[in-house]
């Protein structure tokens, strides 16, 4: 996307497929009488992504990405001087967050921004070492063997200094995605990725499409995780299980949800998608042409409530 333009075409695309999935499967539930909807579900099928602006990734992600042109503005405008603003931002997400216990400094948002432009700075400016399959892979290895050495020393350091939290603060240098670790190994898994030379895969870009819809169906409410997770696959209770039954019975279910979630996706994207995308596209100039109408009025109405607050104050 950093070097790519954002359209509403692309913007309208994800939007759709969020508000799609949030109003298909509360009216299901409606219907099945697991969860009737109420004002607050009305509600959240009007404005969900809006009330969930930094609480859940959808909201989040939308509102990062509406920022894009701006940021790729940024971008442009800093030149080979987009690593001075990359530490800068890390130093006060990730080491703040990390080393001065700090929570408040961290948004959904601004570290979706954060990581963008590290990722921009690595496609923009690549040096031999980012470019490195080797060394990378080994920055991967050593950053996850430091994660799990550091989930144990801490409840190691833990039980020495009496502390009775467990292992709910171990994970601590990896429990969220600006901790010091959990940065590294997702950069370094990332970049390892990127640089490995494979053919392309018309199966495997078939289903990578339909990732961003599988997240829609299995996360789409608090009513869905319980449904799926709690009431179909009982989930809780395989923790009683042996840890090989235990381990072989998670794959296979991960593996099901996302099997099944993908087809559902795929169809969507056949007989909903495409259709409507193709009708879009040959009426791209009445579309904008509303939109432009929509921003005007919006821009008027701005324009009257700034004199009015100027004459009250």
């Amino acid at each position: 996307m950093c070097t790519s333009k954002l359209t509403w075409r692309r913007f309208a695309k994800m939007y759709l497929e969020t508000k799609f999935y949030t109003i298909v499967i509360a009216i299901f539930f409606s219907i099945v009488r697991y969860e009737p909807l109420s004002l607050d579900g009305i509600l959240r099928l009007l404005f969900g992504n809006i009330r969930e602006v930094n609480i859940y990734f959808i909201g989040s992600f939308l509102a990062f990405y509406m920022f894009i042109p701006f940021m790729n503005a940024m971008i442009e405008k800093l030149g080979s001087n987009l690593w001075k603003l990359v530490l800068s931002l890390l130093g006060m997400f990730m080491v703040v967050g990390t080393f001065f216990f700090n929570a408040a400094v961290f948004s959904h948002v601004s570290w979706y921004a954060t990581l963008y432009f590290t990722a921009a700075w690595f496609r923009l400016y690549p040096d031999r070492y980012t470019e490195s399959r080797r060394f990378i892979g080994l920055v991967l290895l050593v950053a996850v063997l430091l994660s799990y050495a550091s989930v144990v020393a801490i409840d190691a350091l833990e039980h020495a200094v009496g502390a009775e939290r467990g292992w709910a603060c171990s994970y601590y240098l990896v429990a969220d995605s600006n901790k010091l670790l959990a940065f590294f190994v997702g950069t370094s898994a990332f970049l390892f990725f990127k640089n490995l030379r494979m053919r392309q895969s018309r199966l495997v870009n078939r289903v990578a499409a339909t990732t961003f819809g599988v997240l829609c169906i299995h996360a789409n409410s608090d009513a869905m995780r319980r449904w799926l997770w709690r009431d179909l696959l009982d989930i809780p209770s395989m923790y009683a299980w042996s840890l090989p039954k235990l381990i072989v019975a998670e794959m296979l279910i991960a593996a099901g949800v996302f099997a099944i979630c993908s087809a559902i996706d795929m169809l969507r994207i056949r007989y909903i998608e495409r259709p409507l995308l193709a009708w879009l596209d040959k009426n791209t100039e009445m579309v904008e042409n509303r939109l432009k109408k929509f921003l005007f009025i919006g821009k008027r109405i701005l324009e009257k409530a700034e004199k009015m607050f100027i004459r009250l104050t």
